[in-house]
């Protein structure tokens, strides 16, 4: 029998924006939320660059309450890291579709944030040993 081991680090960076907007979420939401993120959950949202959404917080996942995650996500397998950018939430009670404009301000957040973990993943190239 083979057996194989990984061995990846996940990296959460809140952006100013996802702190601030619409209260805090407690810390046991925090911990729920990058649980669920690292087990892959989030859907694309349409028009945005790649952006992705997530519920999360009491209820979040099957009621009305609790908080609608946008987030961005980047894998590097070549350095074991997984970087997911926490952009902004909103209460799910405000539920509504997205604007063409509202969705043209989150692709101007994606292409910031792509920049930003492009920096990020070359400093990585640069050091041989994981981050």
């Amino acid at each position: 029998m083979k057996e194989h081991s990984y061995v990846f680090r996940y990296i959460f960076i809140e952006t100013d924006i996802f702190n601030e907007d619409y209260g805090t979420i407690s810390e046991s939401e925090r911990e729920r939320l990058y649980f669920d993120l690292m087990l892959g959950a989030g859907e694309f949202i349409e028009n945005t660059g790649g952006l992705k959404k997530t519920r999360c917080g009491i209820g979040g996942r099957h009621g009305k309450t609790g908080w609608q995650v946008v987030f961005a996500d980047y894998a590097y397998p070549d350095k074991s890291v997984h970087i997911f950018i926490l952009l902004l939430k909103f209460p799910l009670n405000l539920g509504h579709d997205l604007s063409r404009k509202e969705r043209s301000e989150l692709r101007k957040l994606k292409e910031k944030a792509d920049y930003y973990v492009g920096l990020y993943y070359e400093r990585l190239k640069g050091n041989d040993s994981p981050v």
